[in-house]
């Protein structure tokens, strides 16, 4: 019996060290979303007004997030999309800004000046954009958002809903693999005519994010 007493006593004295050196020992720094990077993506485009459906033969998205200070950053895209026919640009250029609503989980919103270009038709415009982003893996994200811009010129006066789905892979230390999926519902006004054209685009992205 005081063998086994002294025994748990003596258990006890080498644990106690060991426990007080596991909670003193420094943790891991929570992990944080990065909003610096350069991204490049081959884009699958399809487009849809009434009956008709393309697909385009050749589409790309060049994007960045530049962080300016704590909580805001740049932002900015070009993508150019080319079906059998129409060629469309679009781009966009603003400010972001988030906030940490838990470790590794960001609500963020963006305020940009857009322009496109549909087969010749030009217009600038403004948009908002809203969202969350999480981190699946150390770098890996899931993110989730919601889109609204406006385009105005002389003759029509566009407004575009977008809703998106991304997910990044970890590759290497600072590059990632990109998926997103967006769809957008285009509804133009013509200045002068009756009612609304209803134009759908869905877009599959797939491409390279580098972080710094």
């Amino acid at each position: 019996m005081k063998n086994s007493m002294a025994g748990c006593l003596l258990l006890a004295a080498l644990a106690a060290p060991a426990a007080a050196l596991a909670v003193d020992a420094p943790r891991p720094a929570p992990r944080a979303l990065s909003y610096r990077w350069v991204e490049a993506d081959y884009a699958f485009n399809y487009f849809g007004q009434g009956n008709l459906r393309l697909s385009s033969d050749a589409g790309f998205r060049l994007s960045t997030n530049l962080r300016l200070a704590p909580h805001f950053y740049l932002v900015g895209s070009y993508d150019y999309q080319d079906y059998p026919g129409p060629e469309f640009k679009f781009g966009s250029a603003g400010i972001g800004s988030w906030v940490s609503f838990a470790p590794a989980l960001d609500g963020f919103l963006n305020l940009t000046w857009e322009t496109e270009n549909l087969d010749g038709d030009s217009a600038n415009g403004w948009g908002a954009q809203v969202g969350l982003r999480t981190l699946v893996t150390r770098f890996g994200e899931i993110q989730l958002g919601y889109k609204y811009a406006e385009y105005d010129d002389t003759a029509f006066r566009d407004r575009d809903m977008t809703v998106h789905g991304m997910l990044t892979l970890p590759l290497a230390r600072a590059l990632d693999l990109t998926m997103r999926f967006e769809h957008t519902d285009k509804r133009e006004t013509v200045k002068g005519g009756s009612g609304d054209v209803d134009v759908d685009f869905e877009n599959l992205l797939v491409g390279f994010r580098v972080r710094f």
